[in-house]
Protein backbone atom coordinates (compact mmCIF):
# COMPACT_ATOMS: atom_id res chain seq x y z
CA UNK A 1 0.00 0.00 0.00
CA UNK A 2 1.49 3.06 -1.15
CA UNK A 3 -0.08 6.94 -0.28
CA UNK A 4 0.00 7.12 -4.45
CA UNK A 5 -2.70 4.43 -4.22
CA UNK A 6 -4.38 5.72 -1.19
CA UNK A 7 -8.04 7.47 -1.95
CA UNK A 8 -9.71 9.75 0.78
CA UNK A 9 -13.28 9.29 -0.04
CA UNK A 10 -14.94 6.53 -2.15
CA UNK A 11 -18.47 7.95 -2.24
CA UNK A 12 -18.32 9.03 -5.50
CA UNK A 13 -15.21 7.00 -7.02
CA UNK A 14 -15.34 3.22 -7.55
CA UNK A 15 -13.69 0.64 -5.44
CA UNK A 16 -10.81 -1.16 -6.94
CA UNK A 17 -8.75 -3.89 -6.66
CA UNK A 18 -5.31 -2.95 -4.89
CA UNK A 19 -6.13 0.50 -3.79
CA UNK A 20 -6.43 1.58 -0.25
CA UNK A 21 -8.65 3.09 1.78
CA UNK A 22 -9.22 4.73 5.19
CA UNK A 23 -11.55 2.66 7.08
CA UNK A 24 -13.41 3.25 9.99
CA UNK A 25 -12.81 0.08 12.06
CA UNK A 26 -9.62 -0.77 11.09
CA UNK A 27 -7.78 2.20 9.35
CA UNK A 28 -6.09 1.93 5.93
CA UNK A 29 -7.31 -1.24 4.41
CA UNK A 30 -6.30 -2.70 0.92
CA UNK A 31 -8.85 -4.22 -1.17
CA UNK A 32 -7.49 -7.86 -2.06
CA UNK A 33 -10.73 -8.92 -4.21
CA UNK A 34 -14.21 -7.55 -5.27
CA UNK A 35 -17.02 -10.56 -5.68
CA UNK A 36 -19.62 -9.61 -7.97
CA UNK A 37 -22.33 -12.70 -7.20
CA UNK A 38 -19.51 -15.51 -8.08
CA UNK A 39 -17.35 -13.64 -10.23
CA UNK A 40 -14.19 -11.64 -9.58
CA UNK A 41 -14.16 -8.33 -10.97
CA UNK A 42 -11.47 -5.56 -10.84
CA UNK A 43 -13.59 -2.18 -9.86
CA UNK A 44 -17.28 -1.23 -8.74
CA UNK A 45 -18.83 1.82 -9.00
CA UNK A 46 -22.70 0.45 -7.26
CA UNK A 47 -24.02 -2.45 -5.77
CA UNK A 48 -27.42 -3.00 -7.55
CA UNK A 49 -29.77 -4.38 -5.31
CA UNK A 50 -30.47 -7.63 -7.28
CA UNK A 51 -26.56 -8.26 -7.35
CA UNK A 52 -24.26 -9.53 -4.41
CA UNK A 53 -21.03 -7.28 -4.86
CA UNK A 54 -18.38 -8.87 -1.56
CA UNK A 55 -15.40 -6.62 -1.04
CA UNK A 56 -12.21 -8.49 0.54
CA UNK A 57 -9.87 -6.29 2.38
CA UNK A 58 -6.35 -6.67 4.58
CA UNK A 59 -6.00 -4.56 7.36
CA UNK A 60 -3.10 -2.62 8.59
CA UNK A 61 -1.80 -5.19 10.98
CA UNK A 62 -2.66 -8.23 8.61
CA UNK A 63 -0.02 -10.62 6.35
CA UNK A 64 -1.73 -12.75 4.20
CA UNK A 65 -5.03 -14.45 3.27
CA UNK A 66 -5.68 -15.26 6.35
CA UNK A 67 -6.02 -11.94 7.93
CA UNK A 68 -8.77 -10.80 5.40
CA UNK A 69 -11.92 -9.41 6.19
CA UNK A 70 -15.12 -9.06 3.92
CA UNK A 71 -18.07 -7.01 3.76
CA UNK A 72 -20.63 -6.13 1.39
CA UNK A 73 -20.12 -3.46 -0.94
CA UNK A 74 -22.64 -1.34 1.07
CA UNK A 75 -20.69 -2.29 4.66
CA UNK A 76 -17.60 -0.78 3.09
CA UNK A 77 -18.76 2.48 1.47
CA UNK A 78 -20.77 3.12 5.00
CA UNK A 79 -17.10 2.24 6.95
CA UNK A 80 -14.97 4.68 4.20
CA UNK A 81 -13.90 8.03 4.39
Amino acid sequence: MNEEQKLTSASDRPIEHGRTYDHAHHGPVEVTGIWQKTRWVETVRDGDEQETVVIRFLPPDGDDWSDERSASLNEFLEHID
